[in-house]
């Protein structure tokens, strides 16, 4: 029976968290209409925060492209660049970039030749940081994050920024005179060692006075005791809380779409919402794993062992002992 139980557990949760993936696959869709309509009426800044909420609600390779197209048309070359480069790495058989992102490609690459512009190439050293380098540069979104690469940049003073795991960050400012190309190379130094904590004194020692009572041990428990009911119980609760908050998620997700004021104002109700019923699933999940072996792998109800306790006085206090028997 407890078998069952768990499996119809496994069941229920699984198709809800499905259907909260597809509702925001719908609700990032909407984002990307809202946005591809603002670019047409020439509003690119207004396009960009859309296709940006549509990633975060369901990451795609698309909504690159479309970020792209949009820097693209505000005449932010590099950062077109750079999101169209996202958009085609990213982009697999079943996550595609729109069809014209080839001939958008070939009109970004005419006008950064045209334009006033030179072509920086970022390299990291060691090898063991180029891998994990994250990079950022002033004339970019400071959220606009790049692994070393060749970027385009104006004429002007840039401050490139590189973090690695295991490595300090370094920043390093460059200055664009020309459209003469760049190399630039950041050679990262490895992060200091963290000091280890100085060893805390030992207590002083006391003798441990013999206890006044001799330790009386509670009879064992019959069976398998409480506790795989009480976790089974949790688990119960937590599956049941669970789809409650999911419903109520669901709902504010609706209310969130019904107008924009309104997305503006309980959008960060809908993530908490969402999260929660993401917790409350995996608390079910795994209480119930936990129930179902403490009932298989505990003694069967007509043995004797399961959950025990012991006490025993002594005289500054007593002593308290749980265990499990078999």
């Amino acid at each position: 029976m407890v078998r069952a139980g768990l499996l119809a557990l496994v069941c229920a949760v699984l198709p809800a968290r499905l259907a909260l993936a597809q509702a925001d696959d719908a609700a990032a869709a909407r984002e990307v209409a809202e946005g591809e309509k603002l670019a047409r009426a020439g509003l690119y800044a207004e396009s960009i925060a859309r296709f940006e909420a549509a990633e975060q609600l369901a990451p795609h390779a698309a909504h690159d492209c479309y970020l792209a197209l949009s820097y693209f048309r505000l005449k932010k070359l590099g950062q077109a660049e750079l999101f169209m480069q996202r958009c085609a790495a990213r982009a697999t058989g079943g996550d595609p970039a729109p069809s014209w992102l080839v001939s958008m490609g070939n009109d970004l690459k005419s006008a950064i030749a045209a334009a006033d512009l030179s072509s920086v190439a970022i390299t990291v050293k060691p090898e063991a940081a180029a891998g994990a380098a994250r990079l950022t540069c002033s004339a970019f979104a400071a959220d606009e994050t790049f692994a070393p690469t060749t970027i385009h940049l104006p004429p002007g003073s840039h401050t490139l920024r590189v973090e690695a795991e295991g490595f300090a960050p370094l920043e390093k400012s460059i200055e664009v005179t020309s459209k003469q190309p760049l190399a630039v190379e950041l050679t990262l130094d490895a992060a200091p060692a963290a000091e280890p904590a100085a060893p805390a004194p030992a207590p002083p020692t006391a003798a441990v006075p013999a206890p006044a009572v001799t330790a009386q041990a509670a009879p064992p428990a019959e069976g398998r005791g409480p506790w795989p009911y009480v976790v089974l119980g949790v688990a119960g609760a937590a599956l049941v809380g669970g789809v409650a908050m999911h419903v109520k998620a669901l709902h504010t997700k609706d209310d969130a779409e019904s107008s924009l004021a309104r997305y503006n104002r309980l959008a960060n109700d809908y993530d908490s919402q969402r999260s929660f019923t993401y917790t409350l699933y995996t608390v079910a999940i795994i209480a119930g794993g936990i129930g179902a072996w403490m009932w298989f792998h505990g003694p069967p109800d007509d043995g004797a062992g399961g959950f025990q306790a012991s006490a025993a006085a002594a005289p500054d206090g007593a002593f308290v002992t749980f265990g499990w028997t078999r």
